[in-house]
C-alpha cells in the first residue's frame, strides 16, 4: 500500500487508467491502488467543491483522532514503563475468603440473583433491624 500523495506522472497514468477503464488488477500493477481509489482521488483533484468539504471534515475530525500517543523513552524508542506505583499483593484472611464463599453459595430467589442483591441478613436494612432488635 502507497501513502502519501500522488505525483504529477501518477496523476497522468491514473487518468489513463481511469479513461480506458481498466481492471483493478492493471491499476494496482501500474500504481499500487485499486481503481475505485484512483476514481476517488481524481473527483477530489478535479472538483475544487469537494475539496473543500474533505478539509473542512479533516479540519472538524482532525487527522488522528483516534491515535493515542504512548511516551516513548528517546534513547530506545520503547514504551516507558511506570514504575512509580508500587505492586499491591493483596492476601484475604481465612475468615474473610470462608465469608464471601458462604454469601457467594448462599440461597437466594431467581430474582436476587439476576438483580444482584446480597443475601438474606446480609443487606443493609437487615442489619440495622438486627441493631434496632
Amino acid at each position: 500500500m502507497i501513502r502519501g500523495g500522488y505525483t504529477e506522472e501518477q496523476t497522468i497514468i491514473a487518468r489513463d487508467l481511469i479513461a480506458r477503464k481498466a481492471s483493478d488488477a492493471e491499476c494496482m500493477a501500474a500504481l499500487g491502488r485499486s481503481r475505485n481509489t484512483l476514481q476517488a482521488r481524481m473527483a477530489y483533484h478535479d472538483d475544487p467543491k469537494r475539496r473543500e468539504i474533505v478539509k473542512a471534515r479533516a479540519k472538524v475530525f482532525g487527522k488522528k483522532r483516534n491515535r493515542k500517543k504512548v511516551p516513548r523513552d528517546p534513547a530506545t524508542c520503547e514504551p516507558y514503563v511506570r514504575r512509580d506505583r508500587p505492586e499491591y499483593d493483596i492476601k484475604l484472611s481465612p475468615a474473610a475468603l470462608s465469608d464471601a464463599r458462604y454469601r457467594n453459595n448462599a440461597p437466594r430467589p431467581l430474582t436476587a440473583w439476576i438483580c444482584g442483591d446480597p443475601p438474606p441478613g446480609y443487606s443493609a436494612l437487615d442489619k440495622r433491624q438486627e441493631a434496632l432488635a
